[in-house]
């Protein structure tokens, strides 16, 4: 008879059933259960190698082996940093930087673009039509690629050349959709290069083109290419619009249920409709008017991984359905699946994702135009080709607010790595803002520009001043490294100095040929201004001898101008230039985070990204119709108020945060003609529960990635291979968070009794110096983020737009502020006017002030918000 066998480990057990079998066996009831126990707990109980897992960027499955729960860990992420030598010009959203030679007409199109807000149209005017952007630095011993989104329209084909006339990308005559193409290049000798597109096909044939990119890469990367597909290639080398560096890189584990709840879902409701809306986060209810036909059709996009099984489940007593998409959102034929219809009454679908398929819509709807109503509960989608028992869809998420760079080689690199449940940033490179706030100088003159400097503005440079630097222009060109800097556009950063030079193109300056600017003009170029003479909408250059007549406007709208005064602060739009360079020895820092990632047991889609925008202040806005309720990101029209707007478009909202707070808000789609404006998603809750107090903030994911980082090529993680290294990792773990919340309180405790610190006083102002801390000029801020300041002080400059101190980053409001003072002109009290600029400039705004003293301590906290 056989022996009786414990539950999980199938250990022997005494055999009771009758006196004559019932002994205890050494074999059988001893030795063979120690061996069991060990085989089976043994391994669990010993020290073991972590599982490596690499990472790629895009959305992937990751297995786990362990059988287990498990925390991810991030061993290595290296930084990585793109320079488009087109700037923003490649982004197409102006025809003006092109050049057509009479043979093509540029006309911009809103409705075929890869990025931005706008492709370019080419349509020919003669026979193969071309049209071309020169004046592209190519240095001798260099490598390159050009890339660039092609869609042909009724055109033969399209394709682009670069550098000269023989090298050229494949030709796309492909009309349904855009194609990355792309030609490398290795230099023999230092050149100017073009790019040149041509539109092959008679006369008022057209064609598209977007996102077009120059990067200089290194040899490894450039013989890499052969091996590489258009996809791969597309995917390492995406369009950005000047420098950009790695930011905020993120890992998103996505929930074992990939359904959201159907307050995400959207879709279609007939004009028949009575009822038709969710009744629960995952309970959906379609009901008609009686006796009247309507359809309803709710559907949720989920992105998926080529080649991959899937199965969609749902109760209900209508229909379900799934259809497929490839990368740009068009439906693959016969919804990519042979054997399924587009609607079904089953209650599951299982199918395996085409290689071209990127993304699922999964579908509620009723009987067609039935006057039947129907309901919808507990959507499962998940990976393998079984259903799951239904669980609420549970993300996690990782991401390091940081930025990761490297040379353009890609030989020195920032790197982020994982100690002690923390992260921690290797850094070979700084990224500095060359704004008016910097305190520029003159230098030199030539024929046709001139030189400007930052004094001793750098001690921490690498090597002998040549290792990597790279200077990006406003309109995201990069300028030439030159250690003689006698050269329009041109820079360098000496190490001998230490000094800081760029050379500025009069016509971008508006400073004459024999003209020599102010400092405080110096400042206005890099703030964004150029200089004229005066006259509505002037753009001639300034070459008074006087110094009459001056005028400044917005280097892009001669129209919006300043007069007579140097302006102080620059504008919302403004992109200044940017300096990045290499550090003569790393530093290491604490990277913030939020969140941790951990792997179910078995199969897990998994998502890698960069830019994430992490608690982004928000202000939400009331909507006064029937919903009343609160949004942010929602788009109310033209004409209404935009402050609940996020600054990148985006194409999810992840996080709503109140007081810091995780808030559960509902996150939903705008409509496909607000899309372009706001983004894909907003988020409302009902005006019962919003909170008028609190102070909001949102976590999401920008649309246009472009305009704020570079990829990643991989992540290196691991995870805890058996029951030791995990019960080690979450002991390590929570003796981490123990010493961090420690640390977090006594922050707080430092926070209560905040430093003030004593301004630099400017332009002959003093300090009172009376009895008490009110009689020095200083400033604080709270741990709110307010900045206060008190002080009396005399004997300075009084005329209007006089200095009287700076206040450094950090401690700046984002626009100027003005605030009534009070001063003593020796005879009387005078009221009078300071302003606050966003520079950090606090300045004298009227005239009439008195310097027998000057009393600013009536100027009331306001926010620091850059």
């Amino acid at each position: 008879m056989t022996n009786p066998k414990t539950k999980h480990l199938e250990l022997n057990l005494i055999d009771r059933t009758s006196p004559t079998t019932t002994y205890l066996n050494l074999q059988t009831n001893l030795d063979d259960n120690w061996e069991k126990i060990d085989q089976a707990l043994g391994s669990e109980t010993v020290d073991a190698e972590p599982v490596a897992v690499t990472l790629k960027q895009g959305l992937q499955v990751v297995s786990n082996e362990a059988n287990r729960q498990v925390p991810l860990q991030l061993k290595s992420l290296k930084g990585r940093t793109l320079v488009n030598l087109l700037g923003r010009d490649g982004g197409c959203e102006s025809i003006a930087p092109f050049a057509t030679g009479g043979a093509t007409t540029l006309t911009l199109d809103a409705a075929n673009k890869t990025t931005g807000f706008y492709g370019i149209k080419a349509t020919n005017v003669t026979p193969t039509g071309t049209f071309w952007r020169g004046s592209i630095p190519i240095k001798a011993g260099k490598h390159y690629i050009m890339l660039a989104d092609l869609k042909n329209g009724t055109a033969d084909n399209i394709f682009v050349r670069f550098p000269k006339s023989h090298f050229s990308t494949p030709a796309v005559t492909d009309s349904s959709k855009f194609q990355t193409v792309y030609v490398k290049y290795a230099a023999s000798a230092d050149d100017v290069g073009l790019f040149d597109c041509v539109v092959t096909g008679d006369a008022g044939k057209y064609a598209y083109v977007d996102s077009i990119r120059i990067y200089e890469i290194s040899q490894a990367e450039y013989n890499a290419l052969d091996s590489m597909t258009a996809d791969q290639v597309a995917a390492k080398y995406p369009y950005v619009d000047d420098m950009k560096s790695s930011v905020n890189p993120y890992v998103i584990r996505y929930g074992k249920n990939l359904a959201a709840p159907f307050t995400e879902w959207y879709g279609y409701i007939g004009g028949n409709t009575r009822y038709s809306y969710p009744i629960g986060k995952y309970k959906f209810k379609m009901e008609p008017r009686q006796y009247d036909p309507f359809i309803v059709n709710y559907r949720f996009t989920v992105p998926i991984v080529p080649g991959e099984s899937y199965t969609y489940s749902c109760a209900h007593n209508g229909k379900i359905g799934i259809n497929l998409f490839d990368a740009d959102m068009v439906r693959i034929t016969n919804h990519g699946l042979s054997n399924v219809d587009e609607w079904l009454a089953d209650e599951s679908i299982t199918f395996t994702a085409p290689l071209n398929a990127r993304y699922a819509n999964i579908l509620i709807g009723n009987n067609g135009f039935e006057a039947v109503g129907c309901e919808f509960s507990n959507p499962v989608f998940n990976i393998g080709s079984e259903p799951l028992p239904f669980v609420p869809r549970e993300d996690n998420m990782q991401v390091a607010v940081t930025s990761l760079a490297s040379s353009v080689d890609g030989s020195v690199y920032d790197e982020l790595y994982q100690k002690d449940g923390r992260l921690y940033k290797f850094s070979w490179f700084k990224t500095i803002d060359l704004d008016g706030g910097l305190n520029w100088e003159w230098s030199s003159d030539f024929t046709g520009y001139k030189r400007v400097r930052i004094p001793s503005f750098v001690t921490s440079l690498g090597a002998d001043g040549r290792s990597y630097q790279q200077v990006i222009r406003y309109d995201g060109k990069p300028l030439m490294l030159n250690g003689s800097v006698n050269g329009s556009d041109e820079f360098f950063l000496s190490y001998v100095d230490p000094h800081f030079y760029v050379t500025i193109p009069d016509s971008h300056s508006g400073w004459g040929e024999s003209y020599t600017p102010s400092d405080d003009e110096i400042k206005a170029y890099f703030n964004g201004w150029r200089m004229t003479t005066q006259g509505h909408g002037s753009t001639a250059p300034y070459t008074r001898t006087d110094g009459l007549f001056k005028q400044w406007y917005k280097w892009n709208d001669p129209y919006n101008y300043v007069l007579d005064r140097v302006p102080t602060t620059s504008w919302s739009d403004w992109i200044p230039y940017k300096l990045q360079y290499q550090l003569a020895t790393p530093t290491l820092e604490e990277i913030t985070s939020e969140g941790q990632i951990s792997l179910y047991e078995g199969l897990n889609q998994v998502e890698v990204g960069v830019g994430m925008i992490v608690r982004e202040k928000a202000t939400p806005h009331h909507a006064s119709d029937f919903h009343r309720r609160y949004y942010i990101n929602g788009y109310f029209g033209p004409n209404q108020a935009t402050y609940n707007y996020l600054k990148y478009r985006n194409k999810q909202i992840l996080r709503v945060f109140e007081d810091d707070k995780e808030a559960f808000w509902v996150i939903s789609n705008n409509s496909d003609a607000h899309f372009a404006v706001v983004g894909i998603k907003n988020a409302f809750i009902t005006e019962s529960l919003f909170n008028k107090a609190a102070a909001y903030s949102v976590t999401y994911l920008p649309l246009d990635s472009h305009l704020i980082t570079a990829p990643i090529i991989a992540i290196d993680c691991q995870y805890p291979s058996n029951t030791k290294s995990i019960v080690d990792t979450l002991v390590s773990g929570q003796v981490d968070v123990v010493r961090r919340v420690g640390a977090l309180e006594m922050q707080k405790a430092g926070k209560d009794q905040p430093q003030w610190i004593k301004a630099t006083l400017l332009n002959g102002w003093v300090n009172f110096g009376g009895p008490g801390p009110d009689y020095e000029l200083e400033y604080m801020k709270d741990e709110l983020g307010f900045v206060h300041i008190r002080g009396v002080i005399k004997s300075g400059e009084t005329t209007t737009n006089t200095d009287i101190c700076y206040l450094p980053k950090g401690y700046r409001p984002s626009r100027y502020f003005p605030f009534p003072v009070i001063s003593n002109n020796g005879s009387s009290e005078v009221l009078g006017r300071i302003g606050i600029y966003g520079n950090g400039a606090i300045k004298i705004s009227t005239s009439g002030f008195g310097n027998i003293w000057l009393n600013l301590n009536s100027i009331p906290p306001f926010l620091a918000e850059q």
